[in-house]
This record gives structure tokens, sequence and C-alpha cells, in this order.
């Protein structure tokens, strides 16, 4: 095998006005292994608007190839007779890498898929008809494919309960925190942000995340209105099917005007957020990995999350833990977040787990999965 190996990445988008966190994924992955000598990358994506034809992250030398055709035309073609052909768009590629199965991958390359959760099979009412379609369709194309990467234990037994890929092919390999998290913003830009919201820094929690059903948010309002001195709670995410009902239900709880919604946060506001908050709070009872909690530790504040799904293992020990359905104990943890000095417990914590979770390491685990899978798909 040539020391370089070429790959194609292919996302059903690389641009977006919201991305979410498979995107981060997608991004992070793509400029960490851009860092190695060893692999060669192009992209290939369907044709997005012309604003975000050539997203500013991409590496310069990276070359970003385009589908032709309308978007969801692409998508469709993908999902019912499996045209266009990738291979012509891809070029002379050793293997194609899926970093997000929403579609079977039509290539005549060996195939490596990325597969961050099961939730459109498991939970099928949190998704409409035409993802849980597209998802079912790449599910079908895992059987195909010449290695599996798994975001988590979580996810990677999932795989295996549903029998939807064999499990010698499947490699677990958690996401990284970029480094930008771990930069300890200016202090008075922090400020700034926060007075743009009406925030006082340290004065405040924060949710990170889209304002839907299943991240449950509502769980922590509830809490808000049994604490004697509720704290501000900022949701940083684009509204969702949650939104309306989340704002009433603060104002029927009498703590209507301690919820911010502030919308969607680019990378520097995020980060400004994130680090003047007293506390990121992550009520959501399923995730095949969760980046926000690491991403909050790494800003240096004290995570509190779910003890359910990935979480239990992604933010281990460095967060403190609550029934995601249980109000009394996120209260409790609220009431505990009032002494700084559990706070500062928490971010300790939280720092110190957090090294665990690096980019360079996903890239040199993620191109030792490409050699086994050519090795596979060739015999060696």
């Amino acid at each position: 095998m040539s020391d370089l190996v070429e790959v194609a990445i292919v996302a059903h988008r690389f641009g977006g006005a919201h991305p979410t966190g498979v995107d981060r994924y997608a991004r992070e992955l793509v400029c960490a292994l851009d860092d190695r000598d060893d692999v060669g990358l192009r992209l290939c994506a369907p044709a997005e608007p012309a604003t975000v034809d050539r997203p500013d992250w991409i590496p310069p030398d990276v070359d970003l190839r385009r589908i032709r055709g309308p978007r969801r035309m692409v998508l469709a073609g993908w999902w019912t007779v499996g045209l266009p052909r990738l291979d012509p768009v891809c070029g002379d590629v050793d293997l194609v890498h899926v970093t997000l199965p929403l579609f079977p991958c039509p290539t005549t390359r060996p195939l490596v898929y990325t597969v961050h959760d099961l939730f459109p099979i498991q939970h099928p009412n949190w998704y409409n008809r035409r993802d849980r379609f597209g998802f079912g369709r790449a599910m079908r194309d895992l059987d195909r494919a010449a290695a599996v990467i798994a975001v988590s234990d979580r996810t990677a037994t999932a795989l295996r309960d549903l029998e939807l890929v064999d499990p010698a092919r499947v490699s677990v390999i958690p996401e990284g925190v970029s480094s930008r998290f771990f930069d300890i913003p200016d202090h008075q830009e922090v400020v700034a942000t926060c007075r743009r919201f009406g925030l006082d820094v340290g004065g405040y929690d924060v949710f990170v995340g889209q304002a839907s059903r299943r991240k449950n948010v509502s769980v922590l309002i509830e809490a808000m209105a049994s604490v004697d001195h509720p704290t501000p709670l900022v949701i940083a995410g684009p509204p969702g099917d949650a939104t309306e009902d989340l704002v009433l239900q603060a104002e029927r709880l009498g703590v209507g005007s301690l919820l911010r919604p502030v919308g969607f946060l680019g990378d520097e506001e995020l980060h400004h957020v994130l680090h003047g908050a007293r506390a990121l709070l992550h009520p959501c009872p399923e995730e095949g990995f969760g980046l926000t909690p690491l991403e909050a530790m790494a800003s240096g504040t004290a995570a509190v999350v779910a003890r359910s799904g990935a979480l239990i293992e992604t933010a281990g020990d460095g967060a403190f833990q609550c029934d995601p359905d249980d109000p009394s104990a996120w209260a409790s943890a609220m009431d505990d977040l009032a002494d700084t000095s559990n706070v500062e417990a928490l971010v300790a914590r939280g720092r110190t787990w957090v090294r665990r979770y690096d980019w360079e390491a996903v890239a040199r685990q993620t191109n030792a999965v490409y050699r086994a899978a050519l090795d596979r798909a060739y015999g060696a």
C-alpha cells in the first residue's frame, strides 16, 4: 500500500447557516486529517447556495467538488435509484468516507461510514418521513462498508443490537474538542458579548442546542421554578419544535423573565457565552456522543448533564450527572451551583477529563481505519 491514502470525504453538506454537531465533526475531522502527510483529501457534496459554496473553514489545499443539480434532487436520486454516481466527481481516490449516513453512497470505491447514532430507527417520532427514509436506505448500505466508525460505545452497541453491520468492522473513535475552546478569551470581549444579551458574567446557566422536544429543556424550567434564587437560563441554538412551549411553560411557572433564547451563535460568541456561564446544563436523555458538554469543560465551565445515553461515557467524571426526568434532581444541582466551591471543583474535574478528547488523535485513529478498510477490501 502507498504511504499516502487518497480519501474522498462525502457529506450531504459542508456549509449551512446553523451547523450541527455532526457538521462540526466533518469540519474538525477534515482539518485534522489535512494536517497529516499520509492522507490526501478531497471533499464531495451536493451544490449549495453560492454564499456557502466554499465555506472558509476548508483548508486552502483541499479540493471541494460539487455534485451537479439541485441538492434535493441529488439526495432524492441517491435515495431511490443510486444516481448520480459519485466516482466521476470524487475522481481517482482509494476510498470514500461518508461522515453522516443520510443516503446510500453510489460508489464502487471501498466505503467507510461514520455513524453518530441510530435515533431515526430507535426514535422515529423525532424525524420526518423523508429523513427516516434516507437514513433507512443508508443503514442498508452499511452492509457493504469496508469499515464503520462509531463515535461512542453507546452507538457501537446499538449497531450490534440492531444487527446492522458485522461488529468486526466497527471501530469506536470518540470525537475531539477543538483547540479554540481551550483558549482563554479576552475578558472584556466576554463581558461585551454577555452585555449584548443582557447577561452578567458568571450570573447565568446555558443550554446549547436546538430547542427541540427531544432535548428535554422543559425539565430545567420546572427545576428553576422550585429554586429559591433561580439563575437566568440561556438557550443558545436555533428555534425548534419546543421553543413556543418552553416560553409558555416558563411564563406559567413564573420564571418567564429568566428564560433567554438567544438563537444560534457562531464559534466566537458561543465560546464567550460558554466561558461566561456559571454552568452548562444538558438534560437531553439520549445522545449518540454529546459534544457540547465537552466544549463547556474545555471553556472552563462547569457541566451538569443527564445520566443517560452516551453522556454517561463521554462526560464521565468531568460532569455532574442527574436523572434526566427528575426536576428535583436538577433543582438540587442548581442549588449546589450557588456555592462557588462546588463550581470550582466541577470546573477542575472537567478540565482534567476533557483533555482526552483530541482531534489529532481522532485523525490518527481514523487513518488507521482507512488502512484497515483498504486491507479488508482488497484482501491484504
